[in-house]
């Protein structure tokens, strides 16, 4: 069913915004944040299972270290920013703790870790991105975050360099000239989101990690 779309307060949007770049107003960086993940949330929820017929999907797109890479739509959540998390002793590197997420204690991996990609600054502003099926739910956490992008799954390059090597059995391919929020283009590394949330070696166990 196509979704309704009330193209007045699309307009009544774009004139006020327009109304606010005219004063001479700008955004702190919070602000940018807090509209961004709006954004992104927004465009998200309506995308969940969809794909069509040429291969077409939405991503979230984010930076991590000097990359671009993406998961699709249909697995993630939520994106919030970056939280206080609970430590959990006994548990391997890439999960720094826990959260209380709506009611329901998550995991926080660090994507950098699991990746293995150099560590971030600590004084940098990140997000996290929640990720889901029906068994499994977590949290990763990203540098910064870019907003929907649309891919072509059947031109996905797989066999490349970058997708080898540590963290490698994460990829699913890399998808060329995304175009990005400044105009630029950029390629965006796929990360396997089905195969993450699957991996038992993410889920936080009651046992002990030597």
């Amino acid at each position: 069913m196509r979704q309704h779309i009330d193209w007045q307060e699309v307009y009544r949007t774009l004139e006020r915004n327009q109304r606010i770049i005219d004063s001479g107003w700008v955004p702190t960086p919070q602000e940018k944040m807090k509209a961004l993940l709006k954004a992104t949330a927004a465009l998200a929820r309506p995308l969940v299972g969809q794909e069509d017929s040429e291969g077409v999907i939405e991503v979230v797109a984010f930076i991590l270290g000097a990359e671009c890479y993406g998961v699709d739509c249909r697995y993630v959540r939520e994106v919030l920013q970056m939280r206080d998390y609970t430590p959990v002793p006994c548990t391997p590197a890439f999960v720094l703790g826990v959260i209380n997420f709506r009611g329901r204690i998550i995991s926080v991996l660090e994507a950098r870790s699991l990746l293995s990609l150099p560590r971030a600054d600590t004084h940098q502003t990140r997000t996290l991105l929640v990720l889901y099926d029906s068994k499994m739910e977590f949290a990763i956490v990203t540098d910064e975050l870019v907003g929907i992008r649309r891919i072509n799954t059947k031109t996905l390059q797989r066999d490349m360099p970058t997708l080898t090597g540590a963290g490698g059995e994460y990829f699913q391919g890399i998808a060329r000239d995304c175009t990005t929020t400044t105009g630029s283009t950029t390629n965006i590394i796929m990360l396997d989101a089905a195969k993450l949330l699957s991996d038992n070696r993410l889920v936080i166990h009651e046992e002990v990690v030597d």
